[in-house]
């Protein structure tokens, strides 16, 4: 019908490669993520491409309904429902661990190093390690932009850029903050 085919038609916003995966290892991994369409009420979605070293496919690139999405290991990653919920899944797109964090209204989630996840809520980012399900630290956010994008220096995960925005903070991989750069608006 008509909805499937504005559904296929979505372009997809982010690439997402798996950072965990060894540069020997037999497969590759991407999640592609496609925003939500206000005009259809399309949902956010993400599809998981599971390739070999030669670029053939393996995955069934079934799209499935996400908030947000992001790799936590080698084998997992993280999606963020409509309701809040982290839903850890492994390669084959099959849910292993389900999380819900008290007190916070997470509305979005970054990776966060290995085994680890930064969760936006309105105020706050918070590391998060999935293992334990711990909350390793929280930053307050001063600014009113919530931050957009989370970049590693991967592949030591010892520095991170938070961007919203106005602002870039830059942390260490606890999430302690080092500075924050300000450009005001004009």
């Amino acid at each position: 019908g008509g909805s499937e085919h504005s559904k296929r038609s979505k372009r997809p916003r982010l690439l997402y490669y798996n950072p965990y995966v060894h540069k020997s290892s037999k497969e590759v991994n991407i999640l592609l993520f496609y925003d939500s369409v206000k005009e259809t009420g399309d949902s956010a979605e993400y599809e998981l491409y599971v390739m070999d070293k030669h670029g053939n496919n393996t995955s069934s690139n079934q799209r499935s309904a996400a908030q947000s999405i992001a790799f936590v290991t080698k084998n997992r990653f993280a999606v963020l429902t409509s309701d809040g919920e982290i839903i850890l899944k492994n390669m084959d797109n099959i849910s292993k661990k389900k999380m819900k964090i008290a007190e916070r209204n997470v509305n979005y989630v970054f990776e966060g190093g290995l085994n680890r996840l930064i969760l936006r809520s309105a105020e706050f980012m918070t590391l998060f390690d999935c293992k334990s399900r711990q909350i390793i630290r929280e930053l307050q956010i001063a600014t009113r932009f919530p931050v957009k994008f989370v970049h590693w220096d991967a592949p030591h995960y010892q520095r991170c850029a938070l961007l919203a925005k106005f602002s870039v903070m830059i942390c260490d991989a606890e999430l302690n903050d080092i500075c924050t750069i300000y450009e005001n608006a004009k």
